[in-house]
């Protein structure tokens, strides 16, 4: 929806429980905790509601995710293209070997030969014009097609795969479509930790935990 609450969009349209979006970095892709599976598990789709990916698959309870700020880390492949050029023929000249004369030989005079003078009904022959060869067009090398962007981000969330609520964490690669790794438990701890929130630079993550009487930990 708008800031001002108009214009009001259900992107989800699924009779589960959606809940606790989180917008990605570039504000092209929407994490959410959802569940249609059975149980709750983490989703990622497209800023219009496409593209739905889900990230996490656990019998145990994943939500509240949250992006790292950090989305530059990008990988861009470029095809290297083999270009093929055809070489333009070059004409090699021949020539007429002279002949070698011996001290007894003395080359021929040549005999000039009378031009014949045209009589009223002669007509000099016409030149035959030669043909200019085509020149053979050079291939020109074809333009590589970039490939789509790759985008990495690191996801945190909260799960109680372990028995409890502790703060896990994916890694994120979104080409469009995200594909997430396997999930690393963060705190470790027998209480309940949940509610993970990045630093705006993207080194420390603050969370909720009743281990010290529900006060917030960094």
């Amino acid at each position: 929806m708008n800031a001002d609450g108009s214009g009001q969009t259900n992107l989800t349209n699924n009779p589960a429980d959606d809940g606790y979006p989180a917008w990605s970095p570039d504000s092209t892709k929407i994490a959410f905790g959802s569940y249609r599976a059975g149980n709750r598990e983490i989703y990622v789709m497209n800023a219009d509601g496409s593209g739905l990916t889900r990230l996490t698959n656990n019998s145990a309870n994943d939500g509240k995710p949250a992006w790292s700020p950090d989305g530059s880390r990008t990988v861009l492949a470029l095809p290297t293209a083999t270009a093929t050029l055809t070489p333009r023929p070059t004409a090699t000249p021949t020539r007429t070997p002279t002949p070698t004369l011996t001290p007894t030989q003395v080359p021929p005079t040549p005999t000039a030969t009378p031009t014949p003078t045209p009589t009223p009904t002669q007509v000099p022959p016409t030149p035959t014009a030669t043909p200019t060869p085509t020149p053979t067009p050079t291939q020109v090398p074809p333009k590589p097609t970039p490939q789509p962007v790759a985008k990495s981000f690191v996801i945190a969330f909260t799960s109680d795969r372990d028995g409890n609520e502790e703060i896990y964490s994916l890694n994120a690669v979104c080409l469009p479509e995200c594909y997430a790794s396997n999930a690393t438990n963060l705190t470790r701890d027998g209480s309940n930790d949940s509610e993970p929130s990045w630093s705006p630079s993207g080194d420390q993550i603050v969370f909720v935990s009743d281990r010290d009487g529900n006060k917030v930990r960094g």
